[in-house]
């Protein structure tokens, strides 16, 4: 192993690295499973009954319990989920469609949405994100598992810091959560859906193995920790993203946690495909739309517009060439995503093995090219920012890996 590489992982004992390399193999062999599904985030609403201090879609915080005319409206969701479908019949890809926000449950449509796509693409392509924190949240998922696959349930750590987190302070947002967690996972039909995410940072890595051993007391079975990215609400607190030393440990740790408590966990794939590739030799690139990891997504904003990766809905990511599946009725979707001047072929080249991190040669998917040029474009003062700098920022390192050191390859 490279002598970086070896320092790197030198605080890892024999059996917590054995264990390490067993969770990446696993995670790697499950991702390959999935190389023909295609997958999307739709966005569906601004409106949010938080306002977390992380947000990726920096989305408005709203008193109210129900929105009964959201934007988009049901027939303009209707028709992104129908092109959808043409381009899942065209490419022959499986669909998983993932549904966030906002707060998609304030949606007073959402059951009919959620029936919708369950009938296009299957309850098995279906998922939904929700902080779990309304008067009613525990009626309106119950309602809905029939529809879904998945439904991720925000917990961003212990009860003070997912309430500072959460920037609510008219509730208690972190016993909402964890009460509509408990209750729900009574149902073993249920419990196998739910899955429990956190956001790190440097004031919860901590927090995180005590968190995961307190819901595993409350029957939660999945849990998983998502990534902190310098976007939308977070992008002026960098000093809170974990480093790369930081997050091996807090997967180390998870790990360790869901050996001792039989919790199903994992760090976000784009941090666990840079540690397979490193330590198991794996590729993990894919040639795909988007981002280029297996189990990376695009994603689509509520105005209907389609981007690169979930996390480019707001600030100069929203700015790149792109079509819309509102506005634009006659766009399709398979002919989109090849064209020469939209931000997925132009990406092709940012993000390819030969460009991506500095042209490092580890056969890598290089962690998350938004991550990496977040990182890069922090530097650069937003109104200056053009569209061929955002591009060029996804060849940096992600600052996740271990070979990243100041924004280069060793």
């Amino acid at each position: 192993m490279d002598k970086t590489l070896t320092e790197f992982y030198s605080d890892l004992s024999d059996g917590q690295m054995s264990d390490l390399q067993e969770h990446l193999q696993k995670r790697v062999e499950h991702r390959k499973n999935k190389e023909d599904t295609f997958g999307v985030v739709f966005d569906m609403l601004h409106e949010c009954n938080l306002r977390c201090k992380g947000c990726g879609t920096d989305a408005d915080i709203t008193l109210q319990q129900v929105i009964n005319n959201p934007k988009p409206s049901y027939d303009e969701v209707v028709r992104v989920l129908e092109k959808l479908k043409q381009y899942s019949d065209t490419s022959g890809k499986k669909m998983f469609l993932n549904f966030g926000g906002g707060e998609p449950y304030l949606r007073g449509d959402i059951q009919e949405v959620l029936k919708y796509a369950a009938g296009l693409f299957g309850a098995n392509g279906v998922a939904i994100d929700t902080n779990a924190s309304l008067d009613e949240s525990y009626d309106r998922i119950k309602a809905s598992i029939p529809n879904l696959s998945n439904v991720g349930i925000s917990i961003n750590g212990l009860e003070d810091h997912h309430n500072w987190w959460s920037g609510n302070s008219g509730i208690n947002s972190f016993q909402r959560a964890t009460g509509v967690v408990g209750k729900l996972c009574m149902d073993p039909n249920i419990r196998e859906k739910i899955e429990v995410t956190s956001v790190p940072t440097k004031k919860n890595l901590q927090d995180i193995p005590e968190l995961m051993r307190f819901l595993a007391d409350k029957g939660v079975q999945n849990y998983s920790v998502h990534r902190s990215m310098p976007v939308g609400r977070n992008k002026n607190q960098s000093h809170l993203i974990p480093s790369a030393q930081e997050y091996l440990k807090l997967l180390v740790d998870m790990i360790a946690v869901a050996k001792e408590t039989g919790i199903n966990t994992h760090l976000h794939h784009s941090i666990e495909s840079i540690h397979a590739a490193l330590l198991l030799g794996l590729n993990t690139y894919a040639d795909k739309e988007g981002n280029p990891d297996l189990r990376s997504s695009i994603g689509i904003e509520p105005e209907g517009k389609i981007v690169f990766d979930p996390w480019c809905t707001t600030g100069v990511w929203k700015s790149l060439p792109s079509g819309n599946l509102i506005t634009d009725r006659d766009l399709d979707l398979h002919d989109h995503l090849s064209e020469e001047t939209g931000i997925f072929k132009l990406s092709k080249g940012f993000a390819s093995p030969e460009t991506r991190c500095d042209g490092c040669e580890v056969t890598c998917s290089g962690g998350s090219r938004v991550a990496a040029a977040a990182n890069k474009l922090s530097r650069i003062d937003a109104g200056r920012i053009n569209e061929a700098q955002v591009l060029d920022a996804m060849t940096a390192v992600d600052p996740a890996c271990p070979l990243y050191e100041e924004g280069k390859s060793l």
